[in-house]
C-alpha cells in the first residue's frame, strides 16, 4: 500500500508543530521514520524540506554540528530552490 502525498504532507506538518515545541527526540525519530517512506529522490520537495528540519534539530536541539552539516549539504546539493539552498547554505554556515 502506497502512502498518498497528502497523508505524507500531514505527517510533515505534525513534525513541525513538534519542532516547534522543541521535542527535539520526538522530531528525530519522527522525521526519520518519515524519510524512509518519502521517494528516495534527492530532489524531492518533502524531502528536502524534513532534511532542512532534521539539520535544524541536530544543530540547535542537540548542538550536533556534523551531524546537521550533513544534512544540510544534501539539501545544498540537491535543490534547485532559491530559498531552501539559501536555508541550506546559512545552516552550513552556522555548523562552521
Amino acid at each position: 500500500m502506497t502512502t498518498s502525498p497528502h497523508s505524507l504532507q500531514q505527517r510533515y506538518e505534525a513534525i513541525e508543530r513538534v519542532y516547534s515545541e522543541r521535542q527535539w527526540d520526538d522530531v528525530a525519530r519522527l522525521s526519520e521514520e518519515l524519510l524512509l517512506e518519502l521517494p528516495n529522490e534527492p530532489s524531492d520537495p518533502l524531502r528536502q524540506r524534513l532534511q532542512l528540519l532534521l539539520g535544524h534539530t541536530y544543530l540547535y536541539g542537540y548542538q550536533d554540528r556534523a551531524t546537521a552539516t550533513g544534512f544540510y549539504s544534501r539539501v545544498q546539493a540537491a535543490t534547485q530552490e532559491a530559498v531552501l539552498r539559501d536555508i541550506a547554505d546559512q545552516g552550513l554556515e552556522q555548523c562552521a
